[in-house]
């Protein structure tokens, strides 16, 4: 259990409403035709080449070309935020007097869609038991097991063996339930959080549209001034549209810091926020952040969005 442990360590480093309702009246439309274009911007359009990165091209990328490269590629993300990626991608260092780098293998470990934003190696998914099965036999055996995985992740090849023994039971090999047991105690569980978690998200993404990246059209943004990729904060939020239909957030985090709202009808945001420099931003207006931390009263508010 050691080894799943440290394995799913690696993949997961993610009241009653009242107060003053605002009316914004008026808030101006976005571009529809920007919204929907294809064009990308930064790290959207890919990672920079590893060559680019290599300043001295002695095929290593030392703190400075790592953290300070990717930041002036794409500057939406905060140096300490490049700088976690570069420790977490080199999790076995130890020692001190040695400055860590990343050879172009676990340079090319970092991947970056838009459900999951930037993740490195094995947390970025992984194979289904037909991809592992390479002689098509039904059984999944060790040497099977460690090359699939290693070829995704080298950084936790000595514990891919310790894995195996634990799901493959006394006939030492994986048969295809217990390999979807272990691919459901990793990987599974953790996306159901990320989708799920506790929020009850009753609008289609064609109302709501949450980015943890700036996108080309948004009409909120959260923020925690403490931290810029914030992994969450004490509150709740409620938006609601014109006909009634309600999607609750709790303990709102980064992946949901930029939101866009249908524009076809008039919404209400009620916020309960508990820290004291957390809030939102709407229409150039910031809402809570008012300086204070206090459990028990929470700043209450109501916000009505108006874009007709």
């Amino acid at each position: 259990m050691r080894a799943v442990v440290i394995l799913l360590n690696a993949v997961l480093i993610s009241a009653t409403f009242s107060g003053c309702l605002e009316n914004l009246g008026s808030l101006s439309s976005v571009d529809d035709n920007d919204c929907d274009s294809d064009d990308c911007f930064g790290i959207e359009c890919g990672m920079p080449s590893f060559s680019s990165l290599d300043n001295n091209s002695n095929g290593t990328l030392d703190i400075e070309e790592f953290v300070f490269g990717l930041h002036e590629y794409d500057n939406q993300f905060s140096l300490d935020y490049y700088l976690g990626m570069l420790e977490e991608l080199i999790p076995l260092y130890e020692d001190d007097n040695v400055e860590p780098v990343v050879n172009e293998t676990l340079y090319n470990l970092i991947q970056f869609n838009e459900t999951q934003g930037f993740c490195i190696g094995i947390d970025c998914g992984g194979p289904k038991f037909d991809d592992i099965d390479t002689d098509f036999n039904g059984i999944v055996d060790s040497n099977e097991f460690i090359v699939a995985l290693t070829n995704i992740d080298p950084r936790w090849s000595d514990e891919y063996q310790e894995i195996f023994d634990e799901f493959s039971g006394n006939d030492t090999q994986l048969n295809e339930s217990e390999y979807n047991d272990f691919y459901y105690e990793i990987w599974e569980d953790i996306c159901n959080d990320c989708v799920n978690g506790d929020n009850d998200v009753n609008h289609s993404e064609d109302q709501i549209k949450f980015s943890k990246l700036k996108p080309r059209c948004y009409h909120i943004e959260f923020f925690d001034g403490s931290n810029r990729e914030f992994g969450g904060w004490g509150g709740i939020v409620r938006f609601i549209d014109g006909n009634g239909v309600i999607t609750t957030i709790e303990d709102f985090s980064w992946d949901k810091k930029y939101v866009y709202l249908n524009e076809s009808t008039t919404w209400t945001i009620e916020y309960e926020l508990q820290e004291h420099d957390v809030g939102l931003i709407v229409d150039g207006v910031t809402y809570g952040n008012d300086g204070t931390y206090d459990d028990e009263n929470p700043r209450l508010g109501s916000i009505e969005i108006d874009f007709s």
